[in-house]
């Protein structure tokens, strides 16, 4: 089984997925931290999960931008805001978000919070431009200083030695995920 011509892997992003990891993560650091920092986290715990499960936490679309790599979709929410992130998480003040109130991570299963907590601890006690310049080591990585290229999730798989029967079978199960999500709207 190969990802046949024209089939692509693409995650869906999931901003309730997306508002619940980073209230585990900002809750691991005592209900605050730098952005950037959390967006580095979320990063390695959805390559950590990509790898583990063939699927991301969070999902939507990876950029390698001068800072390392980003999942796009939470970046925007973090800067702009989202219907259901704006009820959990204040938005950057001095590029520092919090949690608002008791988290909700009902959307996230155990394992997923195991893993969003391990990459915490992993993680602790790196300065913040330190752990920046860890993932610009990763394979799917591109430097770049003033835009944002876009990194397939075909990359992250095949960068963390996956199979293309791996990736096709993560293809067709992140399609089936995208479909079901589409009919419950």
């Amino acid at each position: 089984m190969h990802v046949q011509k024209g089939e692509t892997l693409f995650f869906r992003f999931d901003e309730r997925k997306a508002a619940a990891a980073a209230t585990v993560l900002l809750e691991c650091s005592g209900g605050r931290a730098q952005h950037l920092r959390v967006m580095k986290l979320l990063y390695l715990a959805d390559r950590e999960a990509i790898f583990r499960w063939n699927a991301p936490i969070v999902g939507g679309e990876y950029c390698s931008m001068k800072l390392g790599p980003v999942l796009s979709n939470a970046l925007d929410v973090i800067k702009n805001g989202g219907k259901v992130w704006d009820k959990h998480i204040k938005r950057p003040t001095n590029y520092t978000i919090a949690v608002l109130g008791k988290p909700n991570t009902r959307s996230l299963s155990k394992m997923e919070i195991d893993l969003l907590r391990e990459i915490w601890a992993k993680c602790e006690d790196l300065e913040t431009y330190r752990l920046c310049r860890r993932t610009h080591a990763l394979p799917e990585y591109t430097h770049t200083e003033h835009s944002s290229i876009r990194i397939a999730p075909q990359s992250i798989m095949k960068a963390l030695k996956k199979s293309p029967e791996e990736t096709a079978l993560a293809a067709k199960e992140a399609a089936h995920q995208a479909y079901m999500a589409h009919l419950v709207g």
